[in-house]
């Protein structure tokens, strides 16, 4: 954990599907920063 002022922040933890379903995206021809906003979406819940 970061500490930040004086509240705890957790750092995200991404599987590893997540991170080969971006890897997939940038290869198919998609920015870093598209693929990521992209599946933005599947990280909130």
């Amino acid at each position: 954990m970061i500490e930040k002022g004086s509240a705890l922040v957790k750092r995200r933890v991404l599987t590893r599907e997540f991170k080969l379903q971006v890897l997939r995206e940038i290869a198919a021809g998609k920015s870093q920063a598209q693929a990521a906003y992209s599946l933005r979406g599947a990280m909130v819940g």
